[in-house]
């Protein structure tokens, strides 16, 4: 008798040791990595980025999850980046205009006129990645990967083909983009500034009728309805990063930091490659739907050049230094 009261006493630790399920009790209770970004549901990026939280979560066995806030509920770049400093989010997956919240010189990577393909950009990003990094590690932030929004092209309610055509339009600035609203002072032009997520209203109440932004852009927030036009050359190519707090990133330990690096690196590879594949298809669509694609006359084109150069120019005391544009210009070039 004592010796199976001894047994069941014996059964009964084990079991509470094991958690009654053959494997031990988690400590503590998972780490969630908040993140915020504009990109919406149901695109490209929400897809990759919802892979990259599940391969996460494997990895760490649960003891690491990654929680989007997509679509811009938690505000524009700006009050995103706000929001990671005072750690009510965690990190970020945003555009260049968000990142130039956090270190202003990687908006060298979008000037105007400066890449004409991807060829270009990828020469130019690759030489800079890791002296960004070491920036953004500077100022408390964790360079997870980069990303690709697509090639700008401007898009509107009327032919814009000219400098000209683009001073009887009311085009939006985005509030917090000094690169555009610096070549619209060139080109004498009035811009509307509004946040991003103020733009579809602008566009259905007729606030503005005129904006940049890749093919693949315009399919996601849903623009699509309300222009009818693009130039067929674009003006730039837009890029982000995914960033995280490096307050909360020391949090985790080693092997949960060494995941969410590996696992986000090589998440990020896949989406430049999908961001590129389906911004070729969303031109496709948008053709099909009746844009029309307004081709630049030479002499117009060697106007916009000069405007893209002197915007470039201006810039180099405020955002980046000189030497840092010569070495990208150099670099797009293929020297």
């Amino acid at each position: 008798m004592r010796l199976s009261l001894s047994r069941n006493v014996a059964f009964l630790a084990v079991l509470v040791v094991l958690g009654f399920s053959g494997t031990p009790v988690r400590a503590t209770a998972p780490k969630t990595i908040k993140l915020a970004t504009l990109a919406p549901n149901g695109s490209s990026w929400m897809r990759h980025f919802n892979e990259w939280g599940r391969d996460v979560q494997d990895q760490t066995h649960g003891a690491v999850r990654l929680r989007f806030y997509p679509g811009g509920v938690a505000g524009d770049e700006r009050d995103v980046i706000r929001k990671m400093q005072t750690g009510q989010m965690h990190g970020a997956s945003v555009t260049s205009i968000g990142l130039s919240q956090i270190h202003k010189p990687v908006l060298v990577l979008q000037v105007p006129g400066l890449f004409a393909d991807y060829v270009a950009l990828d020469r130019a990003r690759d030489a800079l990645k890791a002296e960004f990094a070491r920036a953004f590690e500077r100022n408390n932030y964790v360079l997870i990967g980069w990303g690709d929004v697509g090639p700008i092209h401007t898009f509107s309610k009327r032919q814009i083909r000219t400098p000209a055509d683009l001073k009887r339009a009311r085009p939006w600035v985005w509030s917090d983009d000094p690169i555009t609203r610096e070549l619209y002072s060139v080109l004498g032009v009035t811009g509307v500034p509004l946040g991003l997520p103020e733009v579809y209203a602008g566009l259905q109440t007729g606030m503005i009728d005129t904006f940049t932004a890749s093919p693949i852009a315009v399919l996601a927030l849903q623009w699509q309805s309300n222009i009818t036009h693009m130039t067929e050359e674009h003006e730039a190519m837009a890029i982000g990063a995914t960033v995280i707090s490096k307050r909360f990133f020391d949090t985790l330990t080693a092997e949960e930091q060494r995941i969410v690096r590996d696992t986000g690196a090589e998440h990020h590879r896949r989406l430049i490659a999908a961001i590129r594949r389906d911004d070729a298809a969303a031109l496709t669509t948008l053709k099909h739907r009746g844009l029309t694609v307004d081709s630049i006359p030479p002499a117009a084109r060697a106007e916009w050049q000069r405007a893209f150069a002197e915007t470039r120019r201006r810039l180099a005391p405020r955002i980046y230094s000189a030497e840092l544009l010569a070495r990208v210009e150099r670099l797009a070039a293929g020297n």
